[in-house]
């Protein structure tokens, strides 16, 4: 099987791939194709738009900073970014970049409609991620919320419901224990099958 090309007027306007076709064959394709020339195409790269100089094809470029790299393909002067690992940043990462020609690099794709890009070429949330204030607390995760424009704690148990505050709260309050005139919180935990809080058992 070999990959044939038909150009007009140095554009492939089709490709096809034949076995060893006969010259009236490929005339036949030719004159449907309404091409000036008929060539094979040992890449195989070519495609319908891109430009045929008699040796080699090229797609057509997708922007004015991309160049030619040794395989004749259009590339970046900048490099795709590659997750790498290391520490967990604050905000949540997406994975997939779109090329901005206006900066020459690659950008996050825009994950709502309020974020913007920040001096770090970065998509930015209108409101900073919150940031947890008490060490001694359980470590909470939020995620955007686009409706509310705000970052919101992630569900804990299907059981429970964001407040007026835009917090998580339980169905019922976590108990207290007055121990003289101070009332202090004893260590508790949510149990969502009881749907209840059960004091924690050292």
């Amino acid at each position: 099987m070999t990959n044939y090309i038909f150009v007009k007027d140095g554009i492939i306007t089709q490709t096809l791939v034949l076995d060893n076709p006969s010259n009236e064959i490929l005339n036949e394709y030719k004159a449907q194709y309404d091409a000036d020339e008929v060539a094979i195409d040992e890449t195989p790269n070519a495609m319908p738009g891109s430009s045929w100089d008699g040796a080699i094809s090229l797609r057509p470029k997708p922007h004015p900073s991309w160049v030619l790299d040794e395989f004749n393909q259009w590339v970046t002067p900048v490099p795709y970014p590659v997750a790498t690992g290391g520490e967990v940043t604050e905000l949540p990462q997406q994975d997939i970049h779109v090329w901005n020609e206006s900066n020459t690099s690659w950008v996050k794709i825009d994950p709502y409609p309020s974020w913007t890009l920040d001096s770090y070429n970065q998509w930015a949330p209108p409101v900073p991620y919150p940031v947890q204030e008490k060490s001694d607390q359980p470590f909470d995760i939020y995620e955007w919320d686009e409706s509310k424009l705000n970052w919101v704690k992630t569900e804990p148990y299907p059981s429970w419901s964001i407040n007026a505050s835009g917090e998580w709260e339980a169905p019922t309050k976590r108990p207290w224990k007055n121990e003289g005139n101070t009332i202090t919180p004893k260590i508790y935990e949510w149990n969502e099958s009881i749907r209840n809080w059960v004091e924690k058992r050292s």
